[in-house]
């Protein structure tokens, strides 16, 4: 019994969309400028930084009842 290649899968490809290949670009409607860009990180980091020190008090709460 023999059988022989296709070429199935190259047969599928059209024009010159391949794999791997963005086909669609997307455009958002929302554009922020630099200003905004800034601020939006800065309330991130505050956010993150306010977060970390919750849970830094809450670990060291621990620690003072233990020593009273």
């Amino acid at each position: 019994m023999s059988y022989s290649r296709t070429t199935q899968f190259n047969s599928r490809r059209q024009g010159n969309y391949g794999r791997n290949r963005n086909t669609v670009a997307f455009a958002s409607a929302i554009k922020l400028g630099p200003i905004s860009n800034a601020i939006i990180i800065a309330l991130l980091l505050t956010l993150l930084g306010l977060l970390y020190l919750t849970q830094a008090g809450s670990v060291s709460g621990y620690d003072y009842e233990s020593n009273d």
